[in-house]
């Protein structure tokens, strides 16, 4: 994947941070930030998936219930 160069202005003490656990996990700070940034890109994707899931399943029960009408009508209980 190409990379792209940016920019970025940061707390001071965030950036010691940074330093120190990039280093203890032998990368670069590009890399320990691109690391982050990619599982919070994850978490993100994975939050919106969820929500679209519990629409759908209420818009599916909804459906089914609507449904469930129509099958009384054709297959009735006895």
């Amino acid at each position: 994947m190409p990379k792209e160069r940016i920019s970025i202005t940061i707390d001071e003490n965030l950036s010691v941070e940074i330093q120190s656990f990039a280093k203890s996990n032998n990368l670069s700070r590009s890399e320990f930030i691109e690391d982050v940034l990619m599982e919070w890109q994850k978490k993100c994707k994975r939050e919106q998936m969820i929500e679209g899931y519990k629409i759908m399943a209420k818009e599916n029960l909804e459906c089914a219930k609507d449904f469930a009408v129509l099958d009384e009508e054709v297959w009735p209980r006895e």
